[in-house]
């Protein structure tokens, strides 16, 4: 039987150390790797992350410094919460709303307006109204 470390780096195209390590199996709506462990899908590059470092902390995110949601080369991933992970996007442009546009999502969430409602409002996606409102939370 494989261990679980053969079984995630099987499906990762490794390459130079500086290169990224695309991973050749399925994949979340969201486009990022997705690894099946007894029943439960995970994100392919947090496994490789908890598998490649002792730090692994559950309750933070992986975050990626090459952008790339199919990377899984350790040396790309890093952990932060969910406030530095909205960050890291916003200042790279990966999120797709400006700061104030940010700001009045973040309003929406104080007038009880549901993830569906405003992000039917502003025209994005339900995952990037819940990200907005989840950093805001940790940033508290």
């Amino acid at each position: 039987m494989k261990t679980l470390e053969q079984r995630l780096w099987e499906k990762v195209d490794i390459k130079d150390w500086n290169d990224c390590w695309p991973w050749k199996a399925g994949q979340f709506e969201s486009g990022y790797g997705l690894f099946g462990l007894k029943g439960n899908a995970y994100r392919a590059h947090r496994l490789a992350y908890k598998l490649s470092y002792d730090d692994f902390n559950p309750e933070l995110d992986v975050l990626h410094t090459c952008d790339n949601p199919l990377c899984c080369n350790p040396g790309h991933l890093f952990q932060g919460t969910a406030h530095d992970n909205v960050q890291d996007a916003i200042s790279k442009g990966r999120l797709g709303i400006s700061l104030e546009v940010r700001e009045k999502i973040l309003n929406c969430k104080e007038t009880g307006l549901t993830l569906r409602q405003t992000a039917l409002l502003f025209g994005v996606s339900k995952s990037t109204v819940h990200n907005v409102w989840r950093a805001a939370s940790y940033a508290q």
